[in-house]
C-alpha cells in the first residue's frame, strides 16, 4: 500500500526510531531507519525522502556534516532535514548546515507532527513552485525555437521571393520596352503606359522586400563614423539633393554601430520628409535635423513642415504597407524598413506630428553615441 509521505531517521538509537515511527505511522507515512550516518547516507541517495529527522550526535560521524552533505544532494536542495537534539547549544550550527527545524528530545506527539508536516507542507509548495517555473521555461525555450524558425523562415521567404521574382520583372520590363521600340506607334497608348507604370510599382515592391530580407538576416558590422558626415552623405546622394535641408548637427557626435544599416534605416525617414515638406502649406517648404539633448538621451530628430499625419495614425506609420495618406503614392513599406533597420541596432524610434503643421521623426541614438575620451581611445579622432 502507497504511504503519502515516505521519512527517514537517522539515530543510533533504536527506541527514538520506535516512538517516531509509532507517532507518524498513524497519520499515512512510511517510516525508514538508518542507525548511523554512513547508513543514513546511502539511503537518502538512492530515495528522495518527503523529509528526514537526523540526530546531531552519531557514532561514526558528526549529524551536522550529514545535514551539509545531505543538503547538497539535489534532491533535497527543496526537502527538509529536522535536527533531533537535545543540546540547544548546536542548533545555530545546524541552520547553518541547512537545517530547516529542529526537534528538542524529549519530544511529544503534538509537537513533532506540527514541526513534521509544517516543514513537509512548505517543501511540497517549494517543490510544486519549482516544477512550474521549469516547465514554464522548457516551454518557454520551446516557443523560443519555434520563433527562431519561423524568423529564419521569414527571411527565407522574403530573399527568395524578392529573387524569384526579381528575373520575371526584368524580363516584363525588357519586353515592354523592346515593344515600344519596335511598335513606336504604341509607345504613346494609355493602356501600355498604365501597365509600365504597375511594372515600374511591382520592382520598386520587389526592391524593398529583399531589403527588408537583407536587414533581418545580415550580420551587424559596427564600426565608428561621424554623425554629421554621415547625414551629409545621405543627402547629397539623394535625388531631391539638399535644397531646403537644414542639418544642425554636432560634429563632435560619434556614433559605433554599423553605417550601413543606419544609412538604411534613415533613407525612408529622409524620403519621407523630402516628398511631403514640398507639399506643405505652411510657408516655404522646410526640413530640419538635428540632434537634442532630452532627459538625459541623444536624439536625432528630423523634421518637415508638411500636412502631417492624423492622430489616430499615428500609432500605425511603421506597420508594414501601412498608408495613412489616400493621395500618397507609395506602398507604406518605406517606414517599416526604417524600423526594422534601426531596432536592430537597438535605436528606438518614435514619430511626433501634428496635422497640418509638421511631422517628426524621433531616433534615439543614446546607446550608440561614443564619449569624447572613449572615442579617441578608439578611433584617434578629437
Amino acid at each position: 500500500m502507497a504511504h503519502a509521505y515516505t521519512i527517514l531517521v537517522i539515530d543510533d538509537m533504536k527506541s527514538i526510531f520506535n516512538a517516531i515511527s509509532s507517532i507518524l505511522v498513524k497519520h499515512d507515512c512510511k517510516v525508514e531507519y538508518a542507525e548511523n550516518g554512513r547508513r543514513g547516507l546511502e539511503l537518502a541517495r538512492k530515495e528522495a525522502y518527503d523529509l528526514i529527522i537526523l540526530d546531531i550526535h552519531l557514532p561514526d560521524s558528526s549529524g551536522l556534516d550529514i545535514c551539509s552533505i545531505i543538503k547538497n544532494i539535489p534532491a533535497y536542495h527543496y526537502r527538509p532535514v529536522l535536527l533531533l537534539t537535545s543540546d540547544n547549544n548546536n542548533l545555530e550550527k545546524g541552520l547553518m548546515a541547512g537545517a530547516s527545524d529542529y526537534i528538542i528530545k524529549p519530544f511529544n506527539t503534538v509537537e513533532m507532527l506540527a514541526r513534521v508536516f509544517t516543514q513537509i507542507n512548505i517543501s511540497k509548495a517549494h517543490i510544486s513552485t519549482r516544477e512550474q517555473e521549469q516547465k514554464l521555461r522548457e516551454d518557454l525555450n520551446k516557443e523560443r525555437t519555434k520563433l527562431i524558425e519561423a524568423q529564419k523562415d521569414l527571411q527565407s521567404y522574403f530573399y527568395q521571393t524578392s529573387h524569384r521574382l526579381g528575373a520575371p520583372l526584368s524580363t516584363l520590363k525588357g519586353l515592354l520596352n523592346l515593344h515600344k521600340i519596335e511598335h513606336p506607334e504604341v509607345a504613346r497608348n494609355i493602356y501600355l503606359k498604365l501597365i509600365e507604370d504597375s511594372i515600374g510599382k511591382m520592382c520598386r515592391i520587389n526592391e524593398q522586400v529583399a531589403r527588408i530580407g537583407n536587414l533581418r538576416s545580415l550580420s551587424l558590422n559596427p564600426r565608428t563614423f561621424s554623425l554629421h558626415f554621415a547625414l551629409e552623405n545621405l543627402i547629397r546622394r539623394h535625388p531631391y539633393g539638399n535644397h531646403n535641408i537644414e542639418l544642425n548637427i554636432d560634429r563632435s557626435t560619434i556614433l559605433l554601430t554599423d553605417l550601413n544599416f543606419f544609412l538604411k534605416g534613415l533613407d525612408p525617414i529622409v524620403k519621407n520628409a523630402l516628398h511631403y515638406y514640398r507639399n506643405g502649406e505652411n510657408g516655404p517648404g522646410k526640413i530640419c535635423i538635428t540632434t537634442i539633448q532630452e532627459s538625459g538621451k541623444t536624439l536625432l530628430k528630423i523634421s518637415d513642415n508638411g500636412p502631417g499625419i492624423p492622430e489616430k495614425e499615428l500609432s500605425r506609420v511603421f506597420e508594414m504597407f501601412h498608408i495613412s495618406d489616400e493621395k500618397s503614392t507609395g506602398n507604406g513599406l518605406g517606414l517599416f524598413i526604417s524600423k526594422v533597420a534601426l531596432e536592430r541596432l537597438n535605436m528606438p524610434i518614435d514619430i511626433d506630428s501634428k496635422e497640418g503643421c509638421y511631422t517628426s521623426v524621433i531616433i534615439d541614438l543614446s546607446s550608440k553615441i561614443l564619449s569624447k575620451e572613449k572615442t579617441y581611445e578608439t578611433t584617434g579622432i578629437r
